[in-house]
């Protein structure tokens, strides 16, 4: 592969922009024209030779093609915004009740099943902090 000068800066500055697919498969295409193994690449990348032709291709239609692929987004949110900002009221209006007795409110008043993992999830992404009373040894949540 032979790139011009003009390519060349203009993958350069794909790798500096940060799009992480974008930033591999220009990598790889300056690798390719500085003449290294089209399969040798692949493997570095821990990929296969049809991702660097499809980068090849990509780039041929413009740079800014490359980070155009296909992105797998993630399994859904399996509870609502509304439903996790239900779960942060109800805490913050018990802030001494265990997680288990938060699940119970959440059960009655959202009627939603809710693992506690869940709902210490949920409270601690809310910016909630776990810590005990030393006295006592008691548990109980503070926000941050």
């Amino acid at each position: 592969m032979d790139l011009t000068d003009a390519q060349r800066k203009d993958l350069k500055n794909v790798v500096k922009e940060g799009n992480v697919s974008a930033t591999r498969q220009a990598l790889a295409l300056l690798a390719l024209d500085l003449g290294a193994d089209a399969s040798v690449i692949a493997r570095v990348f821990a990929k296969n030779n049809v991702w660097l032709t499809n980068a090849v291709n990509r780039f041929g239609q413009g740079v800014e093609k490359l980070s155009s692929g296909k992105t797998s987004p993630g399994r859904p949110p399996r509870f609502t915004a509304e439903q996790r900002e239900k779960v942060c009221a109800i805490r913050q209006a018990h802030p001494d009740w265990t997680l288990a007795a938060v699940q119970e409110e959440i059960q009655k008043k959202m009627k939603v099943t809710m693992s506690i993992p869940t709902v210490r999830a949920i409270i601690l992404n809310a910016g909630f902090t776990f810590s005990s009373k030393d006295d006592k040894k008691q548990r109980c949540w503070g926000q941050q």
